[in-house]
């Protein structure tokens, strides 16, 4: 996964796993809209409770698998957190 380049103010390039609570498909943020070369359809962005991060997969399969894997992470995480 590829992050958009940001050529403003550069915060983390990263988000803890635990924070992560929705993954929202498409360029829909603010900084994606900044950015209109991207591809809508291999972007999405993972949610966090006080940030968001902005990303673009290479290839629809990729997309697909990282996705997946995530939201396994995200739905065992949240289990144990009602545990």
């Amino acid at each position: 996964m590829r992050q958009p380049d940001v050529k403003a103010k550069r915060k983390k390039r990263m988000i803890a796993l635990k924070e992560i609570r929705n993954i929202v498909m498409g360029r829909t943020t603010k900084p994606f809209e900044k950015y209109k070369n991207g591809k809508d359809h291999l972007s999405f962005s993972l949610q966090g409770y006080t940030r968001s991060l902005d990303l673009e997969a290479p290839s629809d399969i990729e997309k697909r698998i990282f996705i997946e894997y995530l939201q396994v992470v995200i739905e065992s995480s949240s289990s144990e957190q009602k545990e």
